[in-house]
């Protein structure tokens, strides 16, 4: 019995240590996300108020059947906040109180490169005979959990994004404000 207790314990001894990686200071206010690495130290993200445009298909403005899409644009090609590739990544997010599921408070979402911004696309809506059904715009998933002993913020763990433009949409009240990063390409 001693045995098996032993060996469960140095089977779950790297799990402890993952849960226990990150530790480096919550932001300091409320709505603050930023960027954590497992050696100890944190970046700030790029902090942007998003604009946000919508756009008709031709067949919507002529006959009222087609789409609509709204898209939210920061401006820049690339962030000027840069991550190296890696498999995870780990955010501290300070919602000023960590009661309340973070699914329902952040929103990761990919952005693409349009001319001199990136652009991610936020709603698209089919208009059909009357009829509208909202399209299914992607976010990315993440898991969440308190974090450490604090009582205001998030550890929001992100695995296997690929080089891009990303950028997280935070808080409980629809907002334009998002706080973006760039993954760098693999030389």
């Amino acid at each position: 019995m001693k045995t098996i207790n032993l060996l469960l314990l140095f089977l779950s001894a790297p799990i402890l240590v993952i849960g226990q990686q990150i530790n480096v200071e919550e932001p300091s206010f409320e709505g603050e996300i930023i960027f954590a690495s497992e050696s100890g130290n944190s970046i700030e993200l790029e902090y942007q108020t998003a604009s946000v445009k919508t756009k008709a298909s031709m067949g919507a403005m002529l006959t009222g059947i087609g789409k609509v899409k709204s898209r939210v644009s920061v401006r820049g090609k690339i962030s000027t906040t840069i991550l190296p590739k890696q498999n995870t990544y780990y955010f501290i997010y300070n919602h000023g109180n960590n009661s309340k599921n973070p699914k329902n408070l952040a929103q990761l979402v990919k952005f693409e490169k349009k001319g001199k911004n990136r652009v991610a696309e936020i709603s698209s809506v089919s208009v059909t005979t009357g009829a509208q059904s909202s399209g299914d715009v992607e976010s990315i998933a993440f898991k969440g959990k308190k974090y450490q002993d604090s009582d205001m913020s998030y550890l929001l763990i992100v695995k296997n994004l690929e080089p891009g433009h990303y950028g997280w949409f935070v808080g409980e009240e629809a907002n334009n404000n998002v706080h973006l990063f760039s993954i760098e390409e693999d030389d």
